[in-house]
């Protein structure tokens, strides 16, 4: 797993308030997957990792960019979310080499769930019944960082995938404003 930060950069080498023009000089325009109002996607990033595909950016055109959503590739994995809790917990263990450990962690099942089994662990995550994932929020961060998430889902029962969030300074006020 590589480097997820830098001492003057953010997650994936992307720095708070990079404009949309900045990060296409370092990515290259051929990393622009689609365009929706303040939020692009693109399929590298300027520290990638292999286990992301993609990096959703939001990018205010006052602030620059506020927020990241890396996707990670698909992950096969068994009923047990094996394979998926160990790419978890490899991110999960980088991000806490140079943020420390995180504030949360969660393996919650909702209640009066019946996909309480063992290898039901992938049909809770798919059926919205079940949460796994950590966060780093409400303690000093570096870069201009506010918050920081990873999050599993599953596409089906054999098939998931980790989301990674970061939030600059400002995106609340950016979100505040958007409404």
């Amino acid at each position: 797993m590589q480097t997820f930060s830098q001492d003057k950069s953010g997650p994936f080498g992307f720095e708070a308030g990079m404009t949309k023009e900045q990060i296409i000089e370092i990515v290259g325009s051929a990393a622009i997957k689609e365009t929706t109002g303040d939020t692009t996607i693109f399929s590298n990033a300027p520290k990638a990792d292999p286990i992301f595909e993609s990096y959703a950016l939001r990018i205010s055109p006052e602030h620059g960019l506020l927020k990241i959503v890396a996707l990670s590739k698909n992950i096969s994995t068994n009923g047990f979310g094996t394979e998926l809790k160990s790419a978890f917990k490899d991110v999960r263990a980088a991000f806490a080499k140079i943020y420390g450990r995180p504030v949360h962690e969660m393996d919650l099942l909702t209640n009066g769930s019946i996909w309480t089994g063992p290898d039901d662990w992938m049909t809770g995550l798919l059926k919205g019944e079940r949460i796994f994932g950590c966060n780093w929020i409400d303690i000093p961060l570096p870069n201009k960082i506010n918050v920081i998430r990873i999050d599993a889902t599953a596409k089906s029962k054999e098939i998931g995938c980790l989301y990674l969030t970061c939030e600059f300074e400002g995106y609340t006020a950016y979100m505040k404003d958007k409404k």
